[in-house]
């Protein structure tokens, strides 16, 4: 293990609660007789008997179909067994106060936990990326990483579409996208000429509410009617180019230094500006 992954490891140790194998450990005061229940993320109770996941009273059942008895330890503290038929995933876990001599459905609910079962332990964490690392012997730090820097980069359709009205190889309308002046402006374009099925990237320069779409570049071939569009994400080269150009369009020209002494003029240092003449 890594020195990186044994100083991160511990730090998320400390904030979860790995249970022992196959056992649920819960804490409730003034509670002579709790059972549990084990939910799905979307409500659904496992039913002990049928080994699945209902919602609550399918065909009649109750409570006393979906209970999991508790062991009392004393001090306030039941031990109970995860159902080891319950596949991998994270759940809920709901205490319930039984009052009568069997399990009701009016029983109460007196602590729920939050965590991950992989078949072997439930891990209690506040997220997931604490059960993860809590749950895992160890990390692979460099494709933990990668994963994280490939998400946060992947550009992503904002729109899938197609060109509705052809033009030209820089001009053309959308059949779908925002009726909004420049709700693209910088975001990359990607159209799939069909007549090849090749696809080509653009910048959009200009997008008006009639969803035209103008780009910097020519594209290699027009683009035709159903041709398919992808909007991306935006192309911050893009707009650091569209900036770059704005700053040299406001300013004075860019001078050159020559120290070779090669220039027309006989030694010394000469300068040139960016039209490559002599100021």
């Amino acid at each position: 293990m890594t020195t990186l992954k044994k100083a991160i490891l511990p730090l998320f140790l400390l904030a979860v609660s790995v249970q022992a194998a196959n056992e649920v450990r819960v804490f409730v005061a003034n509670v002579t007789t709790p059972y549990m229940v084990i939910r799905e993320t979307d409500g659904d109770v496992w039913y002990t008997a049928g080994d699945s996941f209902e919602p609550w009273g399918t065909d009649g059942n109750d409570a006393a179909d979906y209970d999991i008895a508790l062991t009392d330890k004393g001090g306030d503290m039941f031990l109970g067994t995860f159902d080891p038929n319950v596949g991998d995933g994270f759940y809920y876990v709901a205490v319930h106060s039984r009052v009568g001599e069997a399990p009701a459905d009016s029983d109460p609910v007196v602590e729920t936990q939050y965590g991950y079962w992989d078949g072997t332990t439930f891990a209690t964490t506040n997220t997931p990326v604490e059960i993860a690392v809590a749950t895992r012997t160890e990390i692979d730090v460099n494709s933990t990483v990668l994963a994280a820097i490939q998400a946060m980069t992947d550009l992503m359709a904002v729109v899938t579409t197609t060109v509705a009205t052809p033009n030209d190889a820089n001009t053309f309308t959308i059949t779908a996208g925002a009726d909004v002046n420049d709700a693209y402006w910088m975001h990359a374009i990607m159209v799939q000429d069909a007549n090849d099925s090749h696809k080509e990237v653009r910048w959009i320069e200009e997008y008006v509410t009639s969803r035209d779409v103008t780009v910097d570049e020519p594209f290699s071939f027009t683009p035709a009617a159903a041709d398919k569009v992808w909007i991306l994400g935006p192309v911050y080269g893009g707009l650091l180019y569209e900036l770059r150009s704005s700053v040299s369009a406001s300013q004075s020209p860019v001078y050159y230094f020559d120290e070779t002494g090669k220039s027309g003029r006989a030694g010394g240092t000469n300068y040139y500006n960016d039209s490559g003449k002599d100021p």
